[in-house]
């Protein structure tokens, strides 16, 4: 506050006092009205929602008791194919069984933008181990040699 000496008592500070009571006053004033205001706009909002709600409740019990309103969709597929097609789908076999057969990639811990290159890195791998266990392989003379071929049977060089 400022250095001005403010009074006890006396007039002055009645004035003081009565004053800020009736700002206060004023404040809670407005305060109910604005709380009166939103009660009033609350009860509206419910009353337009149960409204809605019973407007589409009708809508709906009108459109479930007269099913001819409601369009029919005729299959442009005869009943024997829809036979043929259930049973087909029906004897298909599950995705487990086509990851066991390798018809499948089962790559759930692997990005699907990294799919492709980690199989061509695995594709690479294996002509790499291939290529070494053909140069590893003993020459058919050495098989002739140690008795596991005859000579009938070596290719010719």
């Amino acid at each position: 506050m400022s250095n001005i000496d403010v009074p006890r008592s006396g007039p002055i500070r009645n004035a003081q006092i009565l004053h800020r009571y009736s700002i206060l006053h004023i404040w809670s004033c407005y305060l109910f009205y604005i709380q009166r205001l939103c009660e009033t706009l609350v009860i509206e909002l419910v009353g337009i929602y149960h409204s809605i709600l019973s407007t589409f409740a009708k809508l709906s019990m009108s459109k479930m008791s007269s099913p001819t309103e409601l369009p029919v969709r005729k299959s442009s597929i005869d009943e024997e194919t829809v036979q043929k097609l259930e049973k087909r789908l029906s004897e298909r076999p599950n995705k487990s069984e086509l990851v066991e057969r390798n018809i499948l990639k089962d790559d759930k811990s692997v990005a699907p933008r990294l799919i492709a290159a980690r199989e061509k890195l695995e594709r690479s791998r294996l002509e790499d181990k291939l290529d070494h266990a053909l140069q590893q392989r003993p020459k058919p003379e050495e098989l002739v040699k140690s008795g596991i071929l005859s000579e009938e049977e070596a290719p010719p060089a």
